[in-house]
């Protein structure tokens, strides 16, 4: 148990950290990388926007970053559900299933997400 909590506390750890890294040097450059999906298409994809999102959330601004993703902003307790209960009895037994919960919020998120990308790129939605 010891080793799967160390272990899975490191690569949070690190991922958060390089999350960190990234959005420092996207503001203090200006640099970040761009949406592939919206070069080739002129259209937006159904993660536009998480990058803003995730700086306004750096400098604790929950409006902007609402105004720049607001589904993700309202998935994110769902997903930190999903995530606690599967992460957590896997540290404690080692086995890694899925629950019908988490698999429910795992469809469901990609069909809003899906939703949202087709939503956004109508006309009436500029």
């Amino acid at each position: 148990m010891k080793k799967r909590l160390t272990r899975t506390l490191a690569i949070a750890g690190a991922l958060l950290a390089a999350g960190f890294a990234y959005g420092f040097f996207v503001q203090m450059t200006g640099w970040a990388v761009p949406c592939v999906f919206r070069k080739a298409t002129g259209f937006l994809c159904p993660g536009c926007g998480i990058s803003r999102m995730c700086l306004a959330l750096m400098q604790l601004d929950f409006r902007a970053a609402f105004s720049y993703h607001p589904v993700v902003i309202l998935l994110a307790p769902f997903w930190l559900y999903a995530f606690l209960s599967w992460i957590i009895p896997y540290i404690k037994t080692g086995q890694r299933e899925h629950t019908k919960i988490q698999n429910a919020i795992l469809y469901v998120s990609i069909g809003l997400l899906l939703l949202y990308g087709v939503v956004r790129n109508l006309p009436f939605s500029s």
